[in-house]
Order: structure tokens, then C-alpha cells, then sequence
């Protein structure tokens, strides 16, 4: 009789499948444990002296594309939690502009894997701020208001050397405070005092406290300011004049209402009405920003500046909407400004020139007004406009019913502005000159870096005219330069007859 346990071909196959499914199981698994093993070790190997060691030598090694560097001589305690950097340098291509010997920081590095910074306490007993940085010029898709929720429960700098060589003076400045940012939620408090002794120039004072947090319907905004004609600030501005600020208001997120009032020396500053009514932000009074400007700038806003302005937010955008004027211009501004994408969503402005004698004493005209569009990245926005003026010129000389527009974009250094010009007429000409000027038409582009304009291909096209111009000028010196060359059709010369003429 055969024995009654001895299995059968035909079971013997789902038993085989069996053991080789559970070694491949436990295979798996030792090689899941060998990973955990192997990443567990990483880590406590990270946290000890030599993965300190390493952890500095690869922060050295890190190259940033604006040329910042950052250097750490010896790191102790936990990199995982209470942690002191020893000997921090921070760095342009210049050089090291700031260092400060010991900096206490106390974090929790695996909230960044949920877009949470999670700073406990940073505290920094010493540092030095020998120049201000240089860094290089980059093109950056990074949001000027990144999606992350941040957290700095206690700051401290006891003291802040600065060098002689950023305002002439030496200064020392003290730090203290707390940040929590998070989606519809800023909670803000911060204090600095600009340290006075014997060959230090200080006296500035500022506390900072925003407590906006809608989902409890709590809104608090205060900001107090003094600086000293011969202090901290008036360094930095090169400015020898007093400056005080103050915001203060009362109410929720609901209904708040405040105001904001500054003066310079014995001359007002600001007197502007705040209010926020959900999220909506509004800001309505004058300014007078012109006595921190000079030349044409400060002559366009040397006399007070109302602003009737208001800003939706939501998600890090602003729908902005209102003007500001005087009695120079007037600007209104309309559209969208997305600081999570950074980019301008169809931001309209409007802009009228009422006195163009403040832009230079000779400049003179009517019905001067130009429209802009903004649409894209901040860097590289397309920008269409339209510019229109009744009459426009310099003394007797003036362009009549000129109309331009032109669509371009703006590139990572320059822009470019296509020039589409027309014009009935130019007068004050003498009668051979006035009568060449009839029907002007100009055609080209405008490349502009900075202060400087520059075109080679201004087509000049009139009823009796055809040229190419070449234009160079740079505002900030007063250069302004160019020539012609072309040809006149039909040209009078008095008591000696007509002539077609090539230059």
C-alpha cells in the first residue's frame, strides 16, 4: 500500500511555486532591510564629526549663478536639530562681505520635504558686514514669493559691525524677532536699534509688529520709526535730515482702517489712509517722494502725490487697480501681478503728461498721453503701446499730431522697442526746412539697456524726404547724439534754384 503523505506530480508544481515565491519575498525584504540599514547609517554617519566635515567641505563647493558663496569652518552638535556653525562667511566675487564667528541655530531640516522651514531659534551673537554685495546679474524663473510656509520662532543678532566702507561712518545695528508666513497668513514682529558709542553713528529705532490671520478674523498693523539726521539710515540714503514713520490702525481682517504718516527734516513725507477689507488693501492720501530724487525725476514729483491705489491678494497675486498723479502727470495702472509665477497678467497703464516743462525746462506740448501693456514674465514681459500728442517739441520747434505704437519684448538685458511714428508736420521751422517736415513718417527699433538708447535703422520717410538715422543717447549723462543719411527730393535753395540732393 503506498504511503498516503507522498505527494503527487501534479502537487508537487504549486508547492515548488510556493518556495520560490517565499524566497523571493524574503529576499525583497533583506534587501529593503539592507537599504534601511544602509540609509539609517547615512544618516548617523552625517551627524558625526567626519559627516560634519563633509557636510561643510560640500557647502564650500556649492556655486551659486549670481556668484554668492558661503563657507562653514567647523559645525557642532546636531545637524538634525540644535547645531553651531563656527566661523560662517558669506561671499560675492568680490570676496567675503559677511562673517560672523559663531551662529547658534536650532531647526527641524525634514519639515523642507513638506515646503515647511521650520527654524526653532537663530541666534547670532556677532557679525561683520565689511561691504555691501555685488553680485552677478542672473535670469531667475524662482518666485519672488515662494510656495512655502515659514517659520522663524525666535531671532536674535546681538550685534551687527558695519563697515566704514558702506556709508562713510561705522555703524552696529541689533536684531530681534519672529516670522510665521504661510498661504493667507502673515504673522510678523521685529525690532532694530542702531547702536550709539563714541565713533558710531546710530540712534535709529524701528519696531515692526503684522499679526494678519484671516481664518480668525485678526488684523494688527503697527510700524514706528525714528532715524536721526546723522544715524544709520541717513547713511544709507546720504540724506542728513531726520526721518520718521509711523502705521497704526484699529480693527479685524473684516473692516480695518489705519493711516501711515511720515515727515523728512521739517517737510512731510506721507499722510496716507489705509484700510483692508478682506483681503482688498487700499491706500489713499499723498506723497512726497521727490525729496529723495533729483533732476527729472525729482522735478516730476517735487510737488505732493495723491495715490488713490487698492490691491486684491490672494494665492501671492495682486489685481491691482487705482492712479497717481499731480500736477505734472497723472498714471493709472489696471491688471494683475502674479509674485508665485512672476509674472505681469494684462497690467494696463495709462499715463498723461499735464506740464512737460518738468521733465526740461524747454519741452513743451499738449495732449501728450501714452498707453503700456504689460503681459509675462517679470524678465521678459511682451510689452505693446501707444503714444499720441496734439503738439510735443522743444521751444518754437514742435512735432504736430504725433501718433506711435509698437509691440516688442523685453530680453534678460535689454529691451527692445519697435518704433511705428506718425506725424502731420514738424513746426517752427523756417519755410525751405518746414516745407521738407510735411507727412513724417519713422520707422525702426529702440534697443534700451539701462540708461542708455540706441538705434541704427530709424527709417525717415516725409513727402519730400527719404533717410535712415542713427540715434545715440545716454540719459544719465545728457549725451544725446545721431545723424542722417539720405535724400531730399526737390530742395530749395534761395536765389539759386531747386536741387535733388544726397547726404
Amino acid at each position: 500500500m503506498a504511503d498516503e503523505t507522498e505527494m503527487s506530480p501534479e502537487e508537487e508544481v504549486p508547492e515548488a511555486r510556493r518556495r520560490r515565491v517565499g524566497l523571493g519575498w524574503r529576499i525583497l525584504g533583506g534587501v529593503l532591510v539592507a537599504f534601511a540599514l544602509l540609509i539609517g547609517g547615512g544618516l548617523l554617519w552625517i551627524d558625526s564629526e567626519s559627516g560634519h566635515r563633509f557636510i561643510a567641505r560640500q557647502i564650500a563647493k556649492m556655486e551659486f549663478e549670481n556668484g554668492m558663496t558661503v563657507s562653514v569652518g567647523r559645525i557642532d552638535g546636531s545637524v538634525y536639530g540644535r547645531m553651531t556653525l563656527r566661523d560662517l562667511a558669506v561671499g560675492d566675487p568680490k570676496g567675503v562681505f559677511l562673517s560672523a564667528p559663531e551662529t547658534a541655530l536650532d531647526w527641524r531640516p525634514f519639515a523642507y520635504l513638506s515646503n515647511h522651514v521650520d527654524v526653532r531659534s537663530l541666534d547670532v551673537p556677532l557679525a561683520r558686514l565689511k561691504r555691501l554685495p555685488e553680485f552677478r546679474e542672473v535670469e531667475s524663473d524662482e518666485p519672488l514669493l515662494p510656495d512655502l510656509d515659514i517659520d522663524i520662532a525666535r531671532l536674535s543678532v546681538g550685534r551687527i559691525e558695519i563697515d566704514p566702507a558702506i556709508t562713510g561712518k561705522s555703524h552696529a545695528l541689533a536684531l530681534a524677532g519672529k516670522v510665521h508666513i504661510a498661504d493667507r497668513r502673515a504673522q510678523v514682529q521685529a525690532a532694530a536699534n542702531a547702536l550709539s558709542a563714541p565713533g558710531v553713528a546710530g540712534g535709529d529705532r524701528l519696531a515692526l509688529l503684522l499679526d494678519a490671520v484671516p481664518e480668525k478674523n485678526r488684523l494688527d498693523i503697527s510700524l514706528d520709526l525714528t532715524a536721526p539726521s546723522d544715524g544709520l539710515l541717513a547713511g544709507f540714503t546720504g540724506k542728513a535730515a531726520p526721518i520718521t514713520a509711523s502705521i497704526h490702525g484699529k480693527g479685524d481682517w473684516a473692516k480695518w482702517d489705519g493711516r501711515l504718516d511720515a515727515t523728512y527734516g521739517s517737510e512731510e513725507l506721507a499722510g496716507l489712509l489705509l484700510t483692508a477689507r478682506d483681503g482688498t488693501l487700499g491706500m489713499r492720501g499723498h506723497v512726497s517722494p521727490g525729496l529723495f530724487f533729483s533732476g527729472a525725476s525729482a522735478n516730476m514729483l517735487a510737488q505732493s502725490t495723491d495715490i488713490d491705489m487698492s490691491a486684491r491678494l490672494d494665492q501671492r497675486r495682486a489685481d491691482l487697480a487705482g492712479t497717481i498723479g499731480n500736477a505734472n502727470f497723472r498714471l493709472a495702472a489696471d491688471g494683475l501681478v502674479d509674485f508665485g509665477e512672476n509674472r505681469f497678467e494684462k497690467l494696463g497703464i495709462d499715463f498723461r503728461l499735464l506740464r512737460p516743462a518738468a521733465i526740461a525746462p524747454d519741452l513743451n506740448g499738449e495732449g501728450v498721453t501714452a498707453t503700456l501693456s504689460l503681459d509675462g514674465a517679470f524678465a521678459t514681459p511682451a510689452i505693446s503701446y501707444n503714444l499720441a500728442a496734439a503738439r510735443l517739441g522743444f521751444g518754437e520747434t514742435a512735432i504736430v499730431g504725433l501718433r506711435a505704437q509698437g509691440e516688442g519684448r523685453v530680453d534678460a538685458d535689454r529691451m527692445l522697442i519697435p518704433v511705428h511714428a506718425r506725424a502731420s508736420r514738424i513746426a517752427g521751422l523756417d519755410a525751405a526746412a518746414g516745407e521738407l517736415l510735411t507727412n513724417v513718417r519713422v520707422d525702426g527699433d529702440l534697443a534700451v539697456q539701462g540708461t542708455r538708447i540706441l538705434s541704427d535703422n530709424l527709417a525717415i520717410r516725409s513727402d519730400r524726404i527719404d533717410a535712415t538715422a542713427v540715434l545715440v543717447a545716454d540719459m544719465s549723462t545728457g549725451l544725446y547724439t545721431g545723424g542722417l543719411n539720405g535724400r531730399i527730393g526737390n530742395y530749395e535753395v534761395a536765389g539759386v534754384g531747386r536741387f535733388d540732393i544726397s547726404s
